[in-house]
């Protein structure tokens, strides 16, 4: 896979009206296969946030580190 992609789409729900969604990532982005991530879900009514970091083989070789934000309003 490439080391960044970008996605979006356009959605509807009878709860939430109309939305959409965009994401964004990276997969190596300081060269040591740590991952970035953005994605946010906009609706009428709801909206949610995401940003993970993931740092691959923290400390030992078979467990990763992940910092997590989310937002939802």
């Amino acid at each position: 896979a490439k080391q960044r992609s970008i996605g979006f789409g356009v959605n509807f729900t009878t709860q939430l009206g109309p939305g959409g969604m965009i994401e964004w990532e990276d997969r190596n982005i300081f060269g040591d296969g740590e991952k970035l991530n953005f994605r946010a879900d906009i609706w009428e009514k709801l909206q949610n946030g995401l940003i993970t970091y993931t740092i691959p083989d923290f400390m030992r070789q078979d467990q990763s580190l992940t910092w997590l934000i989310d937002y939802h309003y």
